[in-house]
């Protein structure tokens, strides 16, 4: 399971095998901004796709942001994704 830090906040590569050794559960999506918004019994974890522009939305991400709600988080972290997008380009 490889991961990057945003802001002291773990960053991994997003499949299905993580999605089940984490037990997470699907709370809800946005489908306008490509995010799925999960839980599991000690965090908040956000999916998004860094690289929309790709065929499908490309490699899918996720991010662990402890248990702060969704849209706070989000409205605090507007760029994450390009920044986290610009972590990923310069490993």
């Amino acid at each position: 399971m490889e991961k990057l830090k945003y802001r002291n906040l773990s960053v991994f590569s997003l499949d299905k095998e993580l999605i089940g050794s984490l037990r997470l559960e699907k709370v809800s999506n946005d489908s306008l901004n490509w995010r799925e918004y999960f839980k599991n019994s000690d965090s908040n974890w956000i999916s998004f796709y860094p690289f929309s522009e790709y065929h499908g939305g490309g490699q899918p991400y996720i991010i662990k942001i402890g248990l702060i709600d969704f849209e706070k988080w989000i409205s605090e972290n507007v760029d994450f994704e390009k920044q986290i997008r610009l972590l990923i380009e310069n490993e």
